[in-house]
């Protein structure tokens, strides 16, 4: 990899949207990661482009902490990566998933959870391109990606994940849900729960998400299964509903169809437990 000098910028790197796909350590795990570094050093150089880091988020943190985030050897810039001409150019997308996903053991819940966050970059550079010829806004990063409606930002991507589309669907409905409690974020994050029963458990009331979280994968997948049957018996009964009524009207005349209609909403209303016993008119 060419070596370019780096220069560490006042108030410290900042983080490329691209890297930020993936989420941050919690804080255990980033408590351990600063012991091992004080304890062995660092094993790999933090890659950046100008003043962004595009990977090594965590490890930049570690080192605040430490303070030896100012020491330029521990960073290398790559942003020769992304600079045309290149026979195979990469996006940040691209760079940050070969970064990431060789030394990350994601199930399918947490693939979809990242890429739910890359149509969002997908989307994002499609808009760019149709502003400005020159492929976005940041001039040492040119994106190379196809022209990308909602649709084709989510089958790009689920391949670039290796999940489905409706995977991809599913994980949206949940993390960009404002309904979805952050405890049913949080699993699908984690990859604790599968993202087709959390999206449909996303549907629920809060307090019930929270039960469901709260009893683990089976209780989530409990209680969507629950949520599937109430509403295929309300669909099969709303269903039966209309063929009735169907059958009552075609006994009719059409020109009397408006009196039947009215026989069967005040039928309708004697027959509704909630409202015996209510008189008033």
């Amino acid at each position: 990899m060419q070596k370019s000098k780096i220069k560490i910028p006042a108030g410290g790197f900042r983080f490329h949207e691209a890297a930020n796909i993936f989420p941050m350590m919690g804080e255990t795990e980033l408590q351990q990661l600063t012991a091992d570094i004080e304890r062995n050093d660092q094993e790999e150089r933090i890659k950046v482009v100008g003043d962004q880091i595009i990977d090594g988020r965590n490890r930049y943190r570690a080192l605040q902490r430490l303070g030896f985030h100012e020491e330029a050897w521990r960073f290398v810039d790559v942003s020769q990566e992304f600079r045309y001409p290149l026979d195979d150019p990469k996006t940040p997308v691209d760079y940050v998933l070969s970064q990431n996903l060789h030394r990350r053991h994601l199930n399918e819940a947490q693939r979809a959870a990242v890429a739910v966050e890359v149509k969002k970059l997908e989307r994002k550079a499609a808009k760019e391109r149709q502003k400005t010829s020159t492929g976005g806004s940041d001039p040492q990063l040119k994106e190379n990606l196809p022209e990308a409606g909602n649709g084709q930002a989510r089958d790009i991507a689920a391949e670039k994940l290796g999940v489905s589309g409706r995977s991809v669907d599913h994980a949206e409905n949940v993390l960009d849900s404002p309904s979805a409690v952050p405890e049913l974020k949080d699993a699908v994050r984690k990859g604790k729960v599968a993202v087709s029963s959390a999206a449909v458990v996303a549907g629920l009331p809060q307090a019930d998400q929270r039960k469901a979280v709260a009893e683990g994968k089976k209780g989530v997948a409990q209680a969507a299964k629950r949520a599937r049957k109430t509403a295929f018996d309300l669909k099969y009964e709303e269903q039966h509903a209309g063929s009735a009524v169907r059958r009552i009207l075609s006994a009719w005349p059409r020109e009397y169809h408006h009196i039947a209609a009215t026989i069967l909403r005040e039928v309708a209303d004697e027959m509704d437990p909630n409202k015996k016993g209510d008189n008033t008119k």
